[in-house]
């Protein structure tokens, strides 16, 4: 009791234990709880100053190595920083004040990498520098919001859990009876598994999933705006977008002239760095999309499909843009979405052709077709079983449309009002007056 009153007060001095009987458990304890050493009676002034001497010693080298590691935080904290002018010793000063700080800290400007430094920097020299560093980018986030959730107002209004074990935190999540809404965006197959876990609470859920989209050029579109539009379709984003064109269907009687209007622009496309100034399309999200893309392609190739113009092999996880011709239901290209800049041609003959094949797969986010026939365009948009549709447009995503799906593509709707009415129940409130 007396040594637990003395280290409320004072967590530093060091404490000497006199015992009168040598038992291991007391002396465990005492140590436990911050005794320095120990001493078991009758006392020996000789010994006693031994102890006293080793203890005092190990206080000032337990001293000295908190001081060398705090000088060597120092140095690591601020080794990735190189100015020393007078406001860049203004900035390291605050750091430094900062960084022994629990509080939330938000750090605004205009250079992210400047941003960046002053993070390290801050994690480094404080306290949890042997914890694991995560960074979040809060550029989307509305500045309001992000200041309320940091600092306190309208508490609980934004979370981030961010886990590397994604199975873990899916099921907490489906599993709470807490949660009464989920939303994901993802694979069909992961979709499926994280509906099933939410199904035994009857959870309320939208779910934007993979897509196989259809790009349908009539003989009566205007091919110069069908092609332009096909770029920005297929191309956007190194085709890395589930909206992306996937099948591209063109009318027998003008194939030839989209396929030599096509090859024209996608020849000119520039595969680079995403940050140099005049790249087109920047590479693939990790090598194994660019395996998953090539053994695609090489399937077609063995199954019939041509390969339209020469494209270069690309290291890294770039990878040359490429048409394919005469592709069938046969290819697993035909079947699974192709996250990459692979354009997959497929001839018909007449509407109706067109319609059906278009319908034949179990996804159903995005659509596009290009005619100018109005009549043949109301039959073809409602005939599509697709949640958007493009009409002689190659980009239709907007924040006030609803954005979505049907079929294995997914649940519900974001944007819009129909994207706010996900999160909210309709009541029906009947009063006799």
């Amino acid at each position: 009791d007396v040594l637990r009153r003395i280290r409320a007060i004072n967590t530093e001095i060091p404490i000497v234990m006199i015992t009168a009987v040598k038992d291991i458990k007391t002396v465990v304890d005492a140590m436990k709880l911050g005794a320095s050493d120990y001493i078991v009676k009758p006392i020996s002034i000789e010994e006693l100053k031994i102890v006293i001497k080793n203890v005092l010693e190990r206080q000032d080298l337990v001293k000295e190595v908190e001081f060398l590691r705090s000088k060597i935080s120092e140095k690591i904290g601020f080794n990735r920083i190189i100015g020393r002018s007078n406001p860049m010793r203004k900035v390291l000063d605050m750091i430094n004040r900062v960084s022994k700080s629990n509080s939330t800290i938000l750090i605004r400007g205009e250079s992210g990498t400047g941003k960046e430094l002053v993070v390290n920097a801050l994690h480094n020299l404080s306290p949890r520098k042997d914890k694991p560093y995560i960074k979040l980018n809060c550029a989307a986030i509305p500045e309001t919001l992000l200041e309320s959730e940091l600092f306190g107002f309208e508490k609980g209004a934004f979370n981030v859990l961010v886990s590397e074990n994604a199975k873990m935190v899916g099921e907490l999540l489906t599993k709470s009876e807490v949660v009464r809404k989920f939303t994901f965006t993802g694979s069909t197959g992961v979709g499926k598994q994280l509906l099933a876990q939410c199904a035994p609470s009857i959870k309320r859920t939208s779910m934007e999933l993979g897509g196989n989209a259809p790009f349908i050029i009539f003989a009566n579109a205007d091919l110069d705006e069908a092609v332009s539009g096909l770029m920005g379709a297929k191309f956007r984003n190194g085709g890395q977008t589930c909206v992306a064109a996937n099948r591209i269907f063109v009318q027998r009687s003008v194939l030839d002239k989209v396929l030599e209007k096509l090859a024209e622009k996608v020849a000119a496309l520039k595969v680079a760095n995403g940050l140099a100034k005049d790249c087109d399309i920047g590479p693939l999200i990790y090598p194994q999309a660019k395996q998953k893309v090539q053994q695609l392609v090489a399937d077609a190739i063995t199954k019939g499909a041509k390969r339209v113009g020469v494209s270069a092999e690309l290291s890294g996880n770039y990878y040359a843009p490429v048409i394919l011709t005469g592709v069938t239901a046969e290819m697993d290209i035909y079947h699974q979405e192709v996250f990459g800049p692979v354009a997959s041609i497929i001839a018909f003959d007449d509407e109706a052709e067109v319609l059906a094949m278009a319908n034949d797969v179990p996804f159903g986010l995005a659509a596009y077709f290009y005619s100018q026939d109005i009549k043949q365009i109301y039959r073809v948009s409602e005939a599509l079983e697709y949640g958007m549709v493009g009409i002689n447009e190659g980009l239709i995503s907007n924040p006030v449309a609803p954005f979505g799906g049907v079929k294995q593509s997914g649940l519900g709707r974001e944007g819009g009002h129909q994207g706010l009415d996900e999160y909210l129940e309709e009541k029906y409130v009947c009063m006799k007056v």
